[in-house]
């Protein structure tokens, strides 16, 4: 379904770099507002730029890709030394081309980490990219927002109804004898 994600988690730091590599993931693009840090937030906390630093010593590359403005996204990926696209208007698909060739991932091997159904899980679709959906960091929210959000929450029940898309079910600890053909 166009509207599912490849996978669900709770929050971004939930990602390893192991559980990446058996994904066969050496890219990733991440979603900033509500994904890394609460939307507003200056600066990404102490766990996120531990995680980001981790994951690229790992041999995984990183992009940052919003759809916010360019002083908001620029000044973001400088803290966690990361390449960023703005103003990339997800769901389309031409800031995941611009991201994509930056960091010069092949499309199978490269997933989006994004909190919205409407723009990030929906844009990776659309692409023919894996995603995965994290909880949303903060609970305030715009008008505009906590409509979009309202109107996720049929589609959040059965995302999380499904325990094939449980990301966590991937990790050694859940007693899966997961590989990556799975996923083929």
């Amino acid at each position: 379904m166009i509207l599912f994600p490849t996978y669900f988690t709770h929050k971004v730091t939930d990602i390893d770099a192991f559980l990446l590599k058996n994904l066969n993931v050496t890219g990733l693009i991440l979603d900033i507002d509500d994904t890394l840090a609460a939307p507003k937030t200056q600066c990404p906390g102490n766990d996120i730029i531990k995680w980001v630093n981790s994951l690229k010593n790992q041999g995984i590359k990183i992009i940052l890709l919003s759809n916010n403005f360019k002083y908001r996204v620029e000044k973001f990926a400088e803290l966690i030394e990361v390449p960023w696209v703005s103003m990339s208007f997800k769901p389309f698909t031409k800031g995941l081309h611009k991201a994509i060739k930056k960091i010069s991932c092949s499309p199978k091997n490269t997933i989006l980490v994004g909190d919205q159904i409407f723009t990030d899980v929906f844009a990776a679709n659309l692409f023919n990219i894996r995603s995965i959906l994290v909880d949303p960091i903060s609970k305030n929210k715009s008008p505009f927002l906590s409509f979009k959000r309202f109107l996720e929450k049929p589609i959040k029940k059965k995302i999380y109804s499904n325990s094939k898309l449980n990301l966590n079910r991937l990790k050694p600890d859940s007693n899966s004898k997961y590989s990556a053909e799975d996923e083929n």
